[in-house]
């Protein structure tokens, strides 16, 4: 045969057929290429009663990307198995192949090589948050985009793609520090059996100062400021405070101190001492015990007494008005006599006029310092027929107690001149509370006007100084589908007359929408369930949840029942999601230890060398054996070898199951191994040791428990609950 671009056929004889693979590319045509040398392919030509009984490879390459087949052979009659390597992905076709005869080639069943995989949603997975430390005054763009693996995960080019990322891009600058935005990233799949389905995430952006700036030392327009740098990134601000302020400590000034990279000393939960906040006035008293000589009256003269001090109450009052230039009014508490021809008055002294607080410690000094302010008038007293001198002998005056006007008042003491004041708001009255929560008790959607709340964050301190100048949103609507969610209130009031008039205060609080009763719609969603519920009367339910096939609650059970008892308690734990989630079935690593005693003849040499190489050249039987019994593949190996008197030895075997299966697989072909010695035996069961040939025999065979090794971390062990047997959830 010349061989030049000749082209020669090639045919099997009339007894044999070729068979194909797709690794081996075959063909009955030989091309010769113009350097006289032959395009050789393999032709393999078998007997027609035996070709189809022969392992020829089947092309188990998969195109895409993502997946992982497992398999310990692609021989006809061969099992491989098909999974998808990203988590909360499967496949579209079948997760088992056979290796098949059809048509004169071997090939895997359900046209494995079109499988493409499918997530059952987008992948969209955000960060709970994202920090930008702000660390000089340049303003700074960052594109969002840029952070994309923080985020979104690309499983396969053409499956899945980022859809959009609102805003596209965020600016750092000092005056964001302490501020936050929200951005929104939106996944979609582009192909294949999902496509169309998009998915959402969101997260916040968080931007904190990461260097010190007298920008980032909190505001008060009721202060002076003067930083100096300390070195080293440090800072160190002085406050002064306005006329009229003080400190929560009394005093007028305060040091506030910032360490590289931005760590101040001030207490952010007391605003007191962080703000200079207005004196307000006061209700202040003084109790005042007077001791009284009125001459030799013997007489028990109390009434008159009595009738005496009040009649010169208003005698008190001018006294101390003209010392110190302040009103107060005086009271009588106790009279009393005392032997030897004296009595005692105890006096209230109440202040009534408004003064500073250096007009007030002045005014507190002249009363304690004074006595001569509680003379009588006239000072005579007529008990019987006998009048008396009265005089002064001492007079001891209390503390001044201080009592703030307003109950959002609070006492402080005066650092200059140690007197108590009252501190108090230096800002309009926004006091928002914490949430609110509105219970959604029946199917009807509901309007509620914030303003029916304004008692409830907004006190007026005076109609014609405050007032509520807007609420954001005005109204909010509650329906069951924002049980659970919740929306932000802002409140705005203001001064609009006196000293500190377009001055604005805001708060903020949180509209919380709980189940006020027992809705089917209330219990947690689970795509990968069907739910039916049953109302249990009293406004009770009764919802059973049944897995998809492949999933499991965290019990290893396929439903679980939740029950609802009025007016909304289920009995779900909500801190434990795999008591309330169908969760996927994942494949698992599974080992076997196998303690086998055999019985081995009249032998009394030491054969262990020859028992040994004898198990472990048997090893690929006890592997058949299994597997033509359950139909999954195991790995065997020798993991010790001992000799037992009287002609016996033990051989411990260690299974490693390879291939793929259900939980039902798994668990009759676990039964199989631990119930069936046989499957131990040798393929040919005599040993050589010596002169003499022994016959080998199975004694026992005791199988230790089953070791389940979840594949990945955050995968964990759970007990089947109808099949009782572990298996991995993810």
């Amino acid at each position: 045969m010349f061989c030049v671009f000749n082209i020669t056929i090639f045919k099997c004889s009339r007894l044999y057929q070729s068979l194909t693979g797709k690794r081996k590319y075959v063909s009955a045509t030989r091309n010769c290429l113009i350097a006289n040398m032959w395009i050789v392919f393999i032709t393999i030509c078998l007997f027609r009663s035996t070709a189809q009984q022969e392992c020829l490879s089947c092309d188990k390459a998969i195109s895409a990307i993502s997946r992982e087949t497992r398999g310990t052979s692609d021989n006809l009659g061969a099992t491989l198995s098909y999974a998808c390597t990203r988590t909360g992905f499967k496949p579209t076709g079948p997760e088992n192949y056979t290796c098949e005869y059809k048509g004169g080639a071997a090939i895997w069943s359900d046209n494995l090589d079109t499988v493409l995989p499918t997530a059952r949603e987008p992948m969209a997975d955000c960060p709970s948050k994202k920090i930008i430390n702000v660390v000089d005054r340049t303003e700074t763009v960052y594109h969002v985009s840029d952070w994309k693996t923080q985020f979104y995960q690309e499983v396969d080019a053409h499956t899945t793609e980022l859809l959009s990322i609102v805003p596209e891009s965020v600016t750092s600058y000092i005056s964001k520090i302490g501020a936050s935005e929200e951005i929104v990233v939106t996944v979609g799949f582009t192909y294949g059996a999902n496509v169309g389905e998009e998915a959402q995430c969101k997260f916040r952006v968080f931007y904190e100062a990461g260097a010190c700036f007298e920008e980032n030392l909190f505001s008060d327009s009721f202060a002076t400021t003067d930083c100096t740098d300390t070195g080293e990134g440090g800072l160190e601000c002085t406050r002064t405070c306005s006329n009229g302020y003080v400190f929560g400590n009394g005093g007028t000034s305060s040091t506030f101190i910032c360490s590289y990279p931005n760590t101040w000393n001030f207490d952010q939960a007391d605003p007191t001492d962080r703000y200079c906040l207005p004196i307000q006035n006061s209700d202040d008293t003084i109790d005042v015990y007077v001791i009284y000589y009125y001459g030799y009256l013997s007489q028990n003269c109390y009434e008159s007494i009595l009738n005496k001090v009040e009649g010169e109450l208003s005698t008190f009052e001018n006294n101390i008005q003209s010392s110190c230039n302040l009103n107060w009014d005086a009271q009588v508490l106790t009279i009393g006599l005392i032997p030897t021809a004296k009595f005692s008055a105890t006096l209230k002294l109440t202040r009534l006029s408004s003064a500073t607080t250096i007009e007030k410690k002045k005014c507190f000094d002249i009363i304690r310092n004074n006595t001569a302010l509680f003379n009588f008038g006239i000072n005579s007293l007529k008990c019987g027929a006998i009048n008396a001198r009265i005089d002064v002998v001492s007079a001891y005056t209390g503390d001044v107690e201080v009592t703030c006007q307003e109950s959002y008042h609070f006492k402080l003491t005066s650092a200059d001149l140690a007197v108590e004041i009252c501190g108090g708001a230096r800002e309009p009255m926004a006091d928002c509370p914490s949430k609110k929560i509105i219970n959604v008790v029946d199917r009807t959607e509901t309007v509620y006007h914030v303003s029916d709340w304004k008692t409830q964050f907004y006190q007026e301190v005076d109609a014609h100084t405050t007032e509520l100048l807007s609420i954001v949103p005005e109204s909010v609507t509650s329906y069951i589908s924002k049980i659970g969610a919740s929306e932000e209130i802002v409140v705005t009031v203001g001064f609009t007359y006196g000293a500190n008039v377009g001055e604005e205060a805001q708060c903020k609080f949180r509209v919380f929408y709980e189940a006020g009763a027992c809705f089917e719609e209330n219990l947690f969603s689970d795509s990968f369930a069907t739910t039916d519920c049953t109302d249990t009367g009293e406004g009770g339910l009764e919802c059973t949840r049944t897995c998809s096939n492949g999933y499991v609650f965290g019990n290893g059970g396929t439903s679980s029942t939740f029950i609802c008892s009025y007016p909304n308690t289920w009995n779900f734990d909500q801190a434990d999601p795999t008591d309330r989630y169908c969760l996927p079935i994942q494949n698992s690593d599974d080992t076997i230890d196998v303690y086998v005693i055999y019985y081995y003849g009249y032998l009394s040499q030491n054969c262990y060398e020859s028992i040994l190489n004898k198990v472990e050249g048997e090893l690929s039987t006890f592997e058949n054996n299994i597997q033509s019994s359950c139909n999954l593949n195991w790995d065997a190996q020798v993991l010790t070898i001992g000799l037992i008197p009287t002609a016996k030895f033990s051989a411990t075997l260690k299974l490693t199951r390879l291939s793929s299966a259900t939980t039902i697989e798994k668990k009759k072909c676990f039964d199989i191994i631990r119930n069936n010695t046989a499957l131990f035996n040798f393929g040919i069961n005599s040993l050589k040791c010596g002169a003499i040939n022994a016959r080998i025999d199975v004694v026992s065979a005791y199988t230790g428990d089953v070791e389940v090794t979840c594949q990945e971390s955050y995968h964990f062990k759970l007990t089947s609950a109808d099949l009782a047997v572990e298996i991995c959830g993810g």
